[in-house]
């Protein structure tokens, strides 16, 4: 099969200029020809191990946790450019941009995350309040009732978190269904 992501990739092989190319094995080339093409990561080239990973999430979660947010993001930004599909990165980078206020760029990477990871119940109850809270009701009751799907015996504190957040909306809509019926039922007053 031929498509013109194989051109692209060989003519960048082809075209870079001799004395800026490194003498690459077959395996490497071929490496590379997939990294062009989209099939593996910048990680993934370079060699990248997921240990090395694990170690800059840890810390940039702590600096997180400590509220050092712009050095936090640097480094999801860092994880998330070599791995673009790091859901982890995109979960910890829409948190960070939800806390400093920027609630597009919440959204955009909560959006990342769960396309990568759908079951990410964190990021569910995360996006639904940050829904709910800016005028998307449905869409934050469907991720508060996805979280729900995926984790029914509220397993982890966020599917607990989403169960508490239902029940004090359904209670609230029966409250408010209910004024509204006494108020018809009520006598119009007398004028």
């Amino acid at each position: 099969m031929h498509d013109a992501s194989h051109d692209a990739a060989d003519a960048v092989l082809h075209d870079a200029p001799t004395r800026l190319k490194p003498r690459l094995s077959s395996a490497e080339r071929e490496l590379v020809r997939r990294f062009l093409r989209g099939e593996v990561t910048f990680a993934q080239l370079e060699g990248f191990t997921v240990e090395e990973a694990r170690r800059i999430a840890k810390m940039g979660h702590r600096l997180y946790e400590e509220g050092r947010y712009d050095e936090a993001r640097i480094l999801f930004e860092g994880l998330a450019a070599i791995n673009p599909l790091d859901a982890y990165a995109h979960q910890v980078l829409g948190a960070i941009a939800e806390c400093t206020g920027d609630i597009e760029t919440a959204r955009r990477h909560f959006d990342v995350c769960l396309s990568l990871d759908p079951k990410n119940v964190w990021v569910l109850v995360r996006r639904g309040e940050l829904r709910l809270k800016h005028g998307d009701a449905k869409g934050g009751l469907e991720d508060l009732g996805c979280a729900l799907e995926v984790d029914p015996e509220g397993r982890s504190p966020a599917a607990r978190r989403a169960a508490l957040f239902v029940a004090v909306l359904a209670r609230a809509a029966r409250q408010a269904g209910a004024g509204n019926e006494e108020a018809v039922r009520r006598e119009p007053p007398e004028v």
